[in-house]
């Protein structure tokens, strides 16, 4: 497996306070979350340099020493506060969850984007690790779009699919969103959420994985994931699809950021060896499976050797 040199991948989003209940096992713990928080920390965590593009309330700036890592470079924007998100998981495996979130009102507008795109064009990659609906606006996208012209973006999409009603996140209509999807490279999505992102698109989903996964490629990325959980993943990349199998976990302790994890080690897996979309998935769904036995964010590790003597 040939082994190319690491470029940086930014990250735009934000940390969170969480607060994680598991229902079955009568756990009730508060820390520190995120998209941005568990995807940064995994990249930096596989040696990979981080440009993290990071908001956070004015009283939460000690929130940020989470953050503080030789592999990270902060770029902090003030919010009026810091969102809150409770993560209700359901069911023994930590697959179905509920939310309940305290959002804030700062966006990622055109002009912060243009104030910093210099430093945005020194990645390889840029991920969208976006927590709610809003928070970069449809221009903006088309922005970073159109002068990113030598990198990759990426998108979570899960929580455009979602409003904030009186605390609960409930399922939303984003009249932005098939706008936003034509602007990304690689885009992932749950399988728990292929219904919510086919009524946004008026597509016909009945089911079926990979016609959902051809559908959404056919709307502009080149790379559509699909999570499955235990199950693995579906990637159609090309054209070609990829069904990459779970790596079994020990011991599932805390899948809080897993989502966010695998889409940090895919980028990190399509950088290293040299964009082989397979191997990169497989990769993801190693680490990703680490992160799960360990919990919070992935921790440091030789992981690449290990990976390696796993595929021989």
């Amino acid at each position: 497996m040939a082994v190319i040199e690491i470029d940086k991948i930014g990250v735009i989003g934000y940390i969170t306070k969480d607060i994680i209940k598991k229902k079955f096992y009568g756990t009730v713990e508060e820390k520190v979350g995120g998209k941005s928080y568990y995807c940064s920390l995994a990249l930096a965590n596989l040696g990979v340099q981080a440009v993290v593009f990071n908001k956070v309330g004015m009283d939460d700036f000690d929130l940020l020493d989470n953050l503080k890592h030789e592999n990270i470079e902060l770029v902090n924007f003030i919010s009026d506060r810091t969102p809150e998100f409770e993560n209700v998981f359901l069911d023994r495996d930590l697959e179905e969850r509920e939310y309940k979130a305290v959002n804030d009102s700062f966006v990622y507008s055109v002009d912060i984007l243009e104030e910093h795109i210099a430093k945005l064009k020194e990645c390889k990659y840029v991920h969208l690790a976006l927590g709610k609906n809003n928070e970069i606006p449809l221009d903006s996208v088309r922005y970073l779009r159109n002068n990113l012209s030598n990198s990759m973006i990426s998108l979570d999409v899960e929580h455009l699919l979602f409003e904030n009603v009186d605390g609960s996140l409930e399922s939303y209509l984003n009249p932005d969103l098939s706008g936003i999807i034509e602007n990304v490279d690689i885009l992932q999505v749950s399988r728990r959420h292929l219904s919510d992102i086919a009524d946004n698109l008026n597509i016909a989903y009945a089911g079926d994985i990979c016609d959902m996964a051809e559908s959404l490629s056919e709307r502009g990325p080149q790379t559509v994931i699909v999570t499955q959980g235990y199950r693995g993943s579906i990637i159609n990349s090309a054209g070609k699809f990829y069904h990459i199998e779970p790596s079994y976990v020990e011991d599932i302790v805390d899948t809080t950021g897993a989502g966010d994890t695998h889409i940090a080690c895919f980028l990190h897996g399509m950088m290293i060896y040299g964009d082989d979309v397979k191997l990169a998935g497989n990769y993801a769904a190693y680490l990703t499976a680490k992160k799960i036995e360990n919990g919070g964010p992935l921790p440091a590790g030789d992981y690449s050797s290990s990976f390696s003597r796993k595929m021989t």
